[in-house]
């Protein structure tokens, strides 16, 4: 809960809300990891049928980064953010004008979604479960899912517990990262045993020189092949 309230006060902060977009997009390896979650939404949005008027829920929406996103691949759609902080918001609320996109705001705690059941075909949180601790990382994905449709998606990711990097990182005299919660890929996999779902795989390595990055990338150019362990990040995609 402390771990919550700290986050939640961080991006009250409209200083932090303003330059969030420009923050995140700074470096090749950020834009990079923009790119492989705005494809696995669209294509998420495009197998559930974009030419629906479909009803799309954006857990932790703050700036509404996914906006252009979800008005190309679903022109129709309704869509909906919720979110803890009025700075980000007020943020995404000028984004979706640019757009011409009609947006249903809500301020709310993701663990508890102010939702009727089976209300949305499509719900999703990129970058928010992996603040939190695994106890309320369960609890938020159990509410995307109530909120959903039967037969529709829920999308989020999480940070690989048994990441490579992060094991071998004291031969190094490298300090373990702080301040996120990993969870076991394969624990969460026999979670969904019941239901279909498919994974996106993301070494996300922080590497500000352009060059270095390039290369270190070959490794996400060969995520279908490539085992688990060399992936920080795992997408979920989860039919319910």
């Amino acid at each position: 809960m402390i771990q919550k309230n700290k986050i939640i006060k961080t991006y009250q902060n409209f200083d932090i809300a303003k330059n969030f977009d420009s923050e995140r997009f700074g470096y090749s390896f950020q834009r990079y990891k923009h790119k492989i979650e705005d494809n696995f939404l669209r294509s998420s949005i495009k197998k559930y049928g974009g030419n629906k008027k479909l009803k799309i829920l954006d857990v932790a929406c703050g700036t509404g980064r996914m906006l252009k996103a979800i008005k190309e691949s679903c022109p129709s759609a309704e869509y909906f953010g919720l979110d803890a902080s009025k700075a980000m918001t007020k943020i995404l609320k000028k984004r979706s004008k640019e757009l011409n996109l009609k947006v249903n705001l809500k301020l709310g705690d993701a663990t508890k979604m102010p939702f009727k059941d089976d209300t949305f075909d499509i719900t999703y949180t990129y970058h928010l479960t992996w603040h939190l601790p695994q106890k309320l990382q369960r609890k938020i994905i159990k509410e995307m899912l109530r909120v959903t449709k039967k037969e529709g998606y829920i999308l989020f990711d999480v940070l690989n517990e048994n990441f490579l990097w992060e094991k071998i990182k004291k031969i190094f005299g490298k300090k373990p990262t702080e301040g996120i919660y990993k969870m076991n890929i394969s624990k969460l996999k026999k979670s969904f045993k019941s239901k279909k779902y498919r994974i996106e795989k993301l070494s996300d390595f922080p590497i500000k020189n352009s060059a270095l990055y390039s290369i270190a990338n070959l490794i996400n150019m060969l995520r279908k092949i490539l085992p688990l362990s060399l992936f920080h990040m795992i997408y979920f995609r989860v039919k319910k």
